[in-house]
């Protein structure tokens, strides 16, 4: 086959895959075109890149998925035909221009590449170039939303070097010539030290590392270091508070100075590493002091009513409270709720589990104020008053399960801890009560854990310093 036909057989292949239409023999086809004839990739990998930078998560944010919210989607001939959910969709317009430009750049892709030479048939693929020159572009900026810049502002298209981003909000994109697709969010400042190492000083920040690019690596405060080992992953730093890790897909390697034994994290773990009081913890997901839940690492989904507000609060007291998540519910029309929600697996529900909150009631006129995981068939949860803490029975009832409490004064530590068919309630590490689950509440919601102001019946506000949902086994530090 000619040279020239080759590369049309690699772009009708490679416009197949991205369309999603690639079929089994045709997966084996692209792969089998890329093994024969090695000079073809730089072309597949070129057209790959232009295809992340201009179909990165840009297209669409999930409000359900945060640290389940990473860009991009890992691409090579052997995954290729595996979609990822993306979130919302911006413009119809950006789309249809995007899609316009992609083909015009796969034909010239193709259409440039010449005929390779029998010198060096075996050169590298710009997936696998991290030793770059200095000054040598090592990532193209892909798309900003809603961007406002702390350093100086950079246009899509802009090649990147060795440098700085800072930005103060909105979301900044780029892919790195290794193929890592990473977003900054919020307020946030990244070093890029070469296309396989970057460094984060703070805020939040998605990587998608694609086959190949094992061994990308990102350098936190205070000495936290996360090695890719084929993954997404999501990372939230402070440049002298704790740092946490979400793995959406693959697995990665976390190390730290002092750490005895690095820790591998898999598929839908998280771990918040505080280095100054020396604590490192296991979870799925949580929500932590003054930091906006839907930001958080992985991020919660908020349902919220017009007379609800949310928000931070700081109140230095004698009880050393250093700031909560302030949820107020004034209303008591249908659809006055504001409740955090995150989704969990069927694995990690079936097995027993814990969730662990911290929260100071500040009035409440009925049942409105809780913490519940619904695992779904059952709702296990404590509604919480001034002066006691509920649960509901199977016959949809209220039962208390303490009374004559102040839970107004000072913060409290509550949980449920479920295991054996069974789950029992804690305040401050002591039992208040215990409930079969042929017993407690019937509801068939998809798994997931909620706190806030979870009914409309009643109007209420709490300030919430933390929640956190792990399963039973895994180390979750409560303090």
């Amino acid at each position: 086959m000619s040279w020239a036909n080759l590369q049309r057989e690699l772009a009708l292949l490679t416009t197949r895959s991205i369309e999603g239409d690639l079929t089994g023999e045709q997966q084996s086809d692209l792969t089998r075109l890329l093994e024969q004839h090695p000079k073809l990739i730089d072309d597949y990998v070129e057209a790959m890149f232009i295809r992340s930078s201009l179909h990165t998560q840009f297209d669409q944010f999930k409000a359900d998925r945060l640290l389940e919210s990473c860009i991009g989607e890992n691409i090579g001939p052997a995954t290729m035909s595996r979609r990822v959910n993306r979130p919302r969709r911006l413009s119809i317009g950006f789309a249809a221009a995007a899609a316009v430009v992609l083909l015009a750049a796969m034909v010239w892709v193709f259409s440039q590449s010449d005929e390779p030479s029998t010198a060096s048939p075996n050169r590298p693929t710009q997936a696998h170039r991290a030793d770059q020159p200095a000054g040598a572009p090592l990532a193209t900026l892909v798309a900003t939303e809603n961007v406002v810049w702390d350093s100086e502002p950079i246009q899509p298209g802009q090649e990147l070097v060795a440098q700085t981003l800072r930005i103060k909000s909105g979301r900044v994109g780029f892919a790195l010539v290794s193929g890592t697709e990473v977003q900054l969010h919020g307020q946030s400042t990244l070093r890029i030290d070469d296309s396989m190492h970057v460094t984060l000083t703070q805020g939040r920040v998605d990587f998608s590392c694609p086959p190949g690019a094992e061994g990308f690596t990102v350098q936190g405060p205070q000495g936290v270091r996360v090695v890719d080992l084929g993954t997404r992953f999501s990372m939230q730093s402070q440049p002298s508070g704790p740092s946490r890790v979400h793995v959406t897909e693959g697995r990665v390697r976390i190390e730290q100075p002092g750490m005895a034994t690095p820790i591998e994290l898999t598929t839908g773990r998280s771990v918040h590493i505080d280095p100054q009081a020396h604590r490192v913890y296991s979870y799925v997901v949580e929500h932590l002091g003054v930091q906006d839940p839907l930001q958080m690492v992985p991020a919660w989904s908020l349902e919220k009513g017009d007379s609800t507000r949310v928000g931070p609060v700081r109140e230095p007291s004698a009880s050393g409270e250093q700031g909560a998540w302030l949820i107020e519910d004034h209303g008591t029309a249908p659809g006055q709720v504001a409740m955090y929600s995150y989704k969990l697996t069927d694995q990690q529900v079936r097995r027993p589990w814990r969730a662990v909150a911290r929260v100071r009631v500040i009035e409440s006129t009925g049942d409105n104020q809780v913490l519940h995981v619904d695992d779904g068939e059952r709702r296990w949860a404590m509604w919480l008053h001034p002066d006691r803490i509920a649960t509901r029975n199977h016959r949809a009832e209220f039962i208390d399960l303490a009374t004559g409490l102040d839970l107004t004064s000072k913060e409290h530590l509550i949980e449920i801890v479920y295991a054996n068919d069974e789950a029992v309630f804690l305040l401050d590490g002591n039992e208040i009560g215990r409930i079969q689950r042929e017993k407690t509440m019937g509801r068939m919601y998809q798994p997931q854990i909620r706190f806030g102001a979870g009914s409309s019946l009643g109007t209420g506000s709490a300030r919430w310093s933390f929640v956190r949902f792990a399963p039973e086994g895994d180390q979750i530090n409560s303090h």
